[in-house]
């Protein structure tokens, strides 16, 4: 949900909009949604399918504006800083291990970032300077 505010009025401006539905959470921490928000307005996020996971891009009237990747079992997903690449893990059926993945927005290319066999790589996170080496 979202709802425009007046911070010089410390008061909300209009009703409150749904931006997602059905949006995935953590099963451990049940009060953690899976989502990502960049500085410039990009809202990525998981949706409780139940099973294979597609990233897809929404615009900000609802309608589909374009799939990122191919579907996979993903948990994590966070959107760099600079709103050019999203990182996931993504488990890997071959191992049942999960490793990053990156999708670089502007290319439309996705590539395997860490490639553990015996050990999991998840819950990914970008530090403000992360995007300068890629």
């Amino acid at each position: 949900m979202a709802q425009p505010f007046d911070a010089g009025k410390a008061e909300l401006t209009s009703e409150p909009l749904a931006l997602a539905e059905q949006v995935d959470y953590s099963p451990k921490v049940a009060t953690q949604g899976q989502f990502s928000s960049s500085q410039n307005g990009i809202l990525a996020y998981a949706s409780n399918a139940g099973g294979s996971l597609q990233l897809t891009w929404f615009d900000r009237s609802g309608k589909s504006d374009g799939m990122v990747g191919s579907p996979g079992l993903l948990n994590e997903l966070r959107i760099s800083p600079d709103s050019n690449t999203v990182v996931s893990d993504r488990l890997d059926p071959e191992t049942g291990f999960y490793n990053l993945w990156l999708y670089d927005l502007a290319r439309g290319t996705t590539s395997r970032f860490t490639f553990e066999a015996q050990s999991s790589d998840r819950n990914p996170i970008w530090s403000p300077q992360a995007t300068a080496s890629l």
